[in-house]
């Protein structure tokens, strides 16, 4: 009978679930935090624009759409330049840039593409 007197130090069920909720909200602003320095890096920056400048390729393919136009993104500006390449009228150089809000150049891409009169 001496041993059920026999008192265990320990932690209640709110102590471990106080614990664990302190814990839980640790760990959420250490991922935001992460997060927000992720977007920020310039990597990040960098493949956004390389999507974007696949998409409106891929697009521009797909309408044969060939002239000069820009498109705002959220934190750039992608333009399509078309420029006639090395003294032919049917080949067009077609170049992509992304530009952030500053005016920096962030991607470029050149595309050779023949274009009927």
């Amino acid at each position: 009978m001496k041993f059920w007197q026999h008192k265990v130090a320990g932690s209640s069920l709110i102590e471990t679930i106080t614990a664990m909720i302190i814990i839980s909200m640790v760990f959420a602003m250490a991922v935001t935090i992460y997060l927000n320095v992720y977007k920020s890096n310039g990597q990040f920056r960098k493949m956004q624009a390389g999507l974007a400048i696949d998409d409106r390729w891929a697009e521009t393919q797909q309408a044969n759409d060939y002239t000069e136009k820009s498109w705002p993104y959220e934190t750039f500006t992608l333009f399509r330049l078309a420029l006639p390449a090395a003294d032919s009228k049917e080949l067009r150089v077609i170049r992509f840039e992304i530009r952030d809000e500053d005016g920096r150049l962030l991607a470029e891409r050149k595309f050779l593409r023949y274009v009927a009169p």
